[in-house]
């Protein structure tokens, strides 16, 4: 973190005036994604079979599964800044950059065939 908080001043100590959107992904934010795909999946099973337990009955195949979203990935960091520096002003401070989170989620949707139990 702190190399990159170098780069910006560098950068402004060179003259740029403004920097904005600084972000960090995932490199395989496929595989996030599949993970939460299947974890969607199995809680949904978790709901069908705690309901079809109340009504007495099994929760059979699946019918059908759609994924609902996916959800737009929230950014782990964020950094803007615009403006003219006051040459001196900042001398001893660096550009705060600060490290965060980055969630990803899928909601899907699941219809289960109903069996009779045996």
């Amino acid at each position: 973190m702190a190399k990159i908080s170098d780069v910006i001043d560098a950068g402004t100590a060179a003259g740029a005036k403004s920097v904005q959107g600084v972000t960090f992904e995932v490199g395989d934010e496929q595989a996030l994604r599949r993970d939460a795909i299947a974890e969607a999946v199995k809680n949904a099973r978790g709901k069908a079979d705690a309901v079809a337990r109340q009504l007495g009955v099994r929760v059979g195949a699946p019918l059908s599964i759609r994924e609902i979203g996916p959800e737009a990935p929230r950014r782990a960091y964020d950094y803007e800044w615009s403006g003219y520096p006051t040459p001196g002003l900042l001398k001893d401070t660096r550009t705060p950059i600060s490290p965060g989170e980055k969630q990803t989620s899928q909601d899907v949707q699941v219809t289960f065939a109903i069996e009779q139990p045996d």
